[in-house]
């Protein structure tokens, strides 16, 4: 008899522990999933529309793929989301202002490029003019000089001819000045092209070391630490641009579904942000993921409770 109470006590005990922990485990992909904003930070320079808009635009990345209503917006819904300001968003926003002095250095060598270019196509093209002159000038004092020689020899040259050699010696030195002039200018712009040229490898230089430091920091993939989701909760920290904001959130939505993390790195679910396309969508591995945790643990949990 004592024997048999007992049995009846342990099954009501364990009854009631399974009743306890059903109450507290949650179905997987319990959808749909009602959310809300919470927290907003002001730094963030974000109005709730905003951040509202592109929640939507996260939230549609899923149920565009999976075909279902997977997340309802409701003031007083379940999963509250927060944007959370701290260091991590500071350091964005000092990647931006990096960025931005990145950007009009780079204007600044572009300009630098243009006036070295435009300058050396001045100087190409007086110097290509520059040489015809100087070959026409030395064929015509070759052909005074033989000219001079020749009468020489006679003896001299007639009145006539003499007065048209004189006149030819005359333009001829004024030929060799005109040319002496010329010759300056292109020394004058071979110095400011080299000038230039050295002032913008030194720009340079200095660009691809800022933009080296900038890679370092800021531009390898990084793990999902712009967000969280604990317990009902996410929570955003940083993001760069609305892209990245709207990875960020459609990997965390996808935890609040109960799914893991896969391979790919183009996956949403990918442990690590970079890589994902610019359209944000769910790769293979990430529907696969759903699949198994939302539809075939939907009917594992149904099969387990029927049991029960």
């Amino acid at each position: 008899m004592i024997r048999g109470s007992l049995k009846i006590l342990l099954l009501l005990a364990l009854l009631i522990g399974v009743v306890f922990w059903l109450d507290l485990a949650k179905l997987p992909c319990d959808i749909p999933i009602t959310y809300r904003l919470g927290v907003v930070d002001e730094r963030f320079n974000l109005e709730r529309s905003e951040i509202k808009n592109i929640v939507e635009e996260a939230t549609a990345v899923w149920e565009d793929a999976i075909g279902a209503d997977l997340f309802v917006y409701d003031d007083s819904g379940e999963l509250v989301i927060n944007f959370i300001f701290d260091e991590r968003q500071q350091t964005v926003v000092s990647g931006e202002n990096i960025k931005d002095k990145l950007d009009e250095s780079e204007q600044i060598n572009e300009s630098f490029q243009t006036t070295y270019e435009q300058l050396l196509e001045k100087y190409n093209s007086l110097l290509e003019l520059y040489n015809i002159r100087l070959g026409n000038f030395e064929k015509a004092r070759d052909a005074y000089s033989k000219e001079v020689e020749r009468y020489n020899a006679a003896g001299g040259a007639p009145p006539d001819v003499y007065e048209d050699l004189d006149k030819e010696r005359d333009r001829l030195d004024k030929e060799a000045d005109s040319l002496n002039e010329e010759s300056q200018t292109l020394n004058e712009l071979v110095k400011r092209l080299n000038s230039l040229s050295d002032k913008g490898n030194k720009l340079i230089e200095i660009y691809n070391q800022n933009v080296n430091k900038y890679n370092g920091v800021f531009g390898e993939s990084s793990e999902f630490t712009q967000g969280d989701y604990q317990s009902g909760v996410i929570n955003i920290y940083s993001f760069i641009d609305d892209w990245e904001l709207r990875t960020v959130l459609a990997h965390e939505l996808g935890h609040a579904l109960s799914l893991n993390h896969v391979e790919n790195n183009q996956s949403i679910m990918y442990y690590l942000i970079g890589d994902q396309p610019s359209s944000t969508s769910l790769s293979a591995e990430d529907t696969n993921e759903y699949h198994n945790v939302c539809v075939e643990g939907q009917e594992w949990w149904y099969k387990f409770v029927t049991w029960l």
